[in-house]
């Protein structure tokens, strides 16, 4: 359709709604480019952000990686900030704890006052409750203790000779199992006050076990063990170790 207007705007109503449409069209063309191209700058910036993330993470990763840390303590908290484990020194030894959320201690792993290795077990309440390390001559042992820190149990070594000690809460000893310095066997017990009452082991002659009872003044009254013929001898003894020994027919016959 002509315009019969040149030079200036249509009159032709028809005419004016073309012209608007291609307005349209056009602008609607650019929007679409404009778009595509916001989002391949999105993503590349995208990209580029995610790669140099990756990048600082890798860096700070092996930052934090130290080939040597020197220090004198560390400790380690909890969320809340609370102390529950901490490696130091004791005098010239090292020492680890471990404690539980009301900061007693759970474990400690340090040495003797002799330079030897020692693990203590505690309670709830900080009390220790089992132990096991090394003594001064170079022997092991393991204790278990009650709930205020009095030692019940040991098993240890005396001599280079295996011993396993029992104690009342008091700590005296009232059962020993261990070694004579002959190399034979040894089991006692005792009394409440750590009194010997009755003895097992063997002769001086190793030719005989013996059984040796004591009075509760600590004199040997009875002995049980047999003579260098094979029979059993009984003694009975006047608590400082004199009495008359007979064999176990002979005191049969007397007590007939």
């Amino acid at each position: 359709m002509t315009s019969n207007n040149p030079g200036g705007a249509p009159n032709d109503p028809l005419e004016r709604l073309e012209q608007k449409l291609a307005r349209s069209r056009n602008f609607t063309v650019v929007l679409a480019v404009a778009l595509v191209v916001s989002v391949l700058w999105t993503g590349t910036m995208n990209g580029r952000i995610t790669r140099i993330d990756a990048d600082l993470k890798r860096l700070n990763d092996t930052a934090s990686i130290k080939d040597f840390v020197r220090a004198r303590q560390f400790e380690v908290v909890d969320k809340a900030g609370r102390v529950t484990a901490v490696l130091t020194t004791l005098g010239s030894a090292g020492a680890m704890v471990t404690m539980n959320a009301q900061g007693k201690s759970l474990v400690e792993i340090a040495s003797t006052t002799d330079g030897e290795g020692m693990i203590i077990a505690k309670n709830a309440d900080g009390q220790p409750v089992a132990s096991m390390g090394a003594l001064a001559s170079g022997e092991g042992f393991v204790t278990t203790s009650n709930g205020v820190g009095n030692e019940l149990v040991r098993l240890g070594a005396v001599n280079g000779h295996g011993t396993v000690t029992t104690k009342n809460s008091q700590g005296t000893e009232l059962i020993h199992l261990g070694v004579t310095t002959g190399g034979d066997g040894l089991a006692y017990t005792a009394n409440a006050q750590g009194q010997r009452l009755v003895e097992f082991g063997a002769t001086g002659d190793r030719m005989s076990g013996t059984i040796v009872v004591y009075s509760v003044a600590g004199g040997a009254i009875y002995s049980i063990n047999s003579d260098d013929k094979g029979a059993g001898v009984v003694r009975i003894l006047d608590g400082h170790g004199n009495g008359q020994a007979q064999t176990a027919l002979q005191f049969q016959e007397l007590t007939e």
